[in-house]
């Protein structure tokens, strides 16, 4: 089966934005069976549930959409796209490309707007299509492909196998020859149409902008895991398909943020960080309490002597001052005012009478000065 003019498209829709998506997000488990409703038909479907005995599409092998997109009716049609989107689920490649007021490499659902480009993620090997909407397909012929596929059975899958596309039928007829009865077999080997939903991711150039700057913003120079650049046209993050077919994606989970090493020595630096403050801090305090230490001290400390004072000459008759020996004087007087006082001044002596005083000397007993 290929593109034909047969197939419904849709266009010219608005769509439903579903939300954003900015990193690569892995389906569960399971998403990447290719359902068959009966064991000859030549179509298989991803991304399904059981409903009874009839696949459904399923909206838990679909990203993660915002809480106010409401429940999607099936079947999905396309359902919607999501914005900014910036890389294919795990599992999926980038497959076809369309920019606004440029010709898109399929026919796209949903309008676009100025300045936008859309993405239209596949499965490894699948091929972009509008066939009641958004939709990726993969035709498997001559070549041998490994497929898993499985069927619905009472709400739940069955009879998953690694099937070998396409598979060689046999077919049996039954004809009329000359009035006669028979039987006629033949072998055939039809071609073998996978299916899987597009998951179409819309941004601008001011997403990838913000994305780039606040990449640059946290990464650390010296760790290179957890920042990644974001490329102009996102891609997928694996890739578990074999000639055109996918396998049932991986659910690891990509790890974020900074690397175990980055964290140890953001730790270490800190931790050093403190110690230096601290020492600092402690060199402060040592300093004023040894200056408040020095200043208490001042306060008691006595000035130095003065140096000795040199007598100045003094009449040698004037009885008015004791002279004493200049080396034993005190240090803070050079000499000492010896006022007799008052009641041991000596009584007026009657002089001789004559014409010279008596002799002056040493006092004698019983004289006074």
């Amino acid at each position: 089966m290929s593109p034909s003019s047969s197939w419904k498209t849709r266009t010219g829709e608005p769509g439903t934005l579903l939300g954003p998506m900015t990193t690569a997000w892995s389906p569960p488990a399971g998403c990447g069976v290719h359902l068959v409703t009966c064991p000859t038909c030549v179509d298989g479907y991803q991304a399904q549930q059981c409903i009874g005995d009839a696949p459904q599409d399923n909206s838990r092998c679909w990203p993660p959409v915002a809480s106010q997109v409401g429940p999607p009716k099936y079947p999905y049609f396309g359902w919607g796209y999501y914005s900014p989107g910036l890389a294919c689920p795990t599992g999926y490649t980038a497959a076809c490309t369309a920019k606004y007021g440029v010709r898109p490499e399929w026919l796209i659902q949903f309008d676009m707007v100025p300045g936008e480009t859309a993405i239209g993620c596949c499965p490894e090997g699948f091929h972009c299509a509008n066939n009641d909407g958004n939709t990726c397909y993969a035709i498997v012929s001559a070549t041998a492909t490994v497929a898993p596929t499985g069927m619905c059975s009472k709400g739940s899958i069955v009879g998953i196998v690694q099937a070998t596309l396409p598979a060689a039928m046999t077919i049996t007829a039954t004809t009329t020859v000359d009035g006669s009865a028979g039987v006629a077999t033949r072998t055939e080997t039809p071609d073998f149409t996978l299916w899987a939903p597009m998951l179409q991711i819309n941004h601008r150039p001011s997403d990838l902008e913000s994305v780039s700057t606040a990449s640059s913003s946290t990464s650390s120079p010296t760790s290179s895991s957890g920042s990644q650049s974001t490329p102009t046209n996102p891609t997928s993050a694996g890739s578990a398909s074999t000639s055109g077919v996918s396998s049932p994606p991986s659910t690891g989970g990509q790890s974020n943020g900074l690397s175990t090493g980055a964290v140890a020595g953001i730790g270490v630096g800190a931790a050093f960080g403190v110690l230096f403050l601290a020492a600092i801090a402690g060199c402060l305090l040592w300093t004023r309490h040894r200056r408040r230490r020095e200043a208490a001290a001042g306060e008691d400390w006595d000035p130095p002597p003065p140096p000795p004072v040199t007598n100045s000459p003094v009449p040698a008759n004037d009885p008015q001052y004791y002279y004493g020996s200049s080396s034993e004087m005190p240090t803070k007087e050079a000499l000492t005012y010896m006022r007799p006082e008052l009641d041991e001044v000596p009584s007026a002596v009657e002089m001789p009478a004559g014409d010279h005083p008596p002799w002056r000397g040493t006092p004698q007993a019983g004289q006074g000065w």
